[in-house]
């Protein structure tokens, strides 16, 4: 039984050693970073990783945003709805200026979520402050795109839309590659 571990423990000592040649080989690649107060970092990886990076990175440059999270303060039907969600949104933007307020119409509702977070306890935190004034709130998982248009009084000098959509065009520079896009 002895001469069997020992002889067991050898063959997987020789099967790592074989394994970290085979992982040595593939590291190719070598990047070094220092910082004169703190010390060097060295990256071994294999070109793989840089090859899933530079996917991730494509992935990106055509997905713009990220997962976050916003806090939903309206969201109604009807014939006064339209008139509704601008009051709301002028008056939320009255309360809270500089956080952002985003009105949709997703038919037959008319609703608005406001802020941009990447995470859920920024959103509660707004959620809290907010529900005084807007006792329907709640925070919503959504996409956070970087082509979303805040709402703001000067889109809206009259009190009311003519249209329910809104068209922005906006020059989009991702590296060395630029494109215009509409809305």
């Amino acid at each position: 039984m002895n001469r069997r571990v020992k002889f067991l423990s050898l063959f997987f000592v020789l099967g790592l050693l074989i394994a970290s040649q085979h992982v040595s080989a593939q590291t190719d690649t070598h990047l070094s970073w220092q910082n004169h107060h703190k010390g060097t970092l060295n990256i071994h990886a294999t070109p793989l990783l840089y090859e899933l990076i530079e996917k991730k990175r494509l992935y990106d440059s055509f997905n713009a945003g990220y997962q976050g999270y916003r806090v939903q303060i309206f969201f109604e039907s009807g014939n006064e709805s339209k008139q509704n969600a601008y009051k709301a949104a002028d008056k939320f933007m009255q309360l809270f200026p500089g956080i952002p307020a985003f009105i949709s119409f997703k038919e037959p509702n008319y609703r608005i979520r406001v802020g941009n977070f990447r995470e859920k306890l920024d959103a509660d935190r707004l959620l809290s402050e907010v529900m005084r004034d807007f006792s329907s709130s709640f925070v919503i998982k959504e996409f956070i795109s970087i082509f979303d248009e805040p709402y703001s009084s000067e889109m809206n000098p009259n009190g009311l839309y003519s249209n329910d959509t809104l068209s922005v065009i906006r020059d989009i520079n991702i590296g060395t590659d630029s494109a215009r896009y509409e809305f």
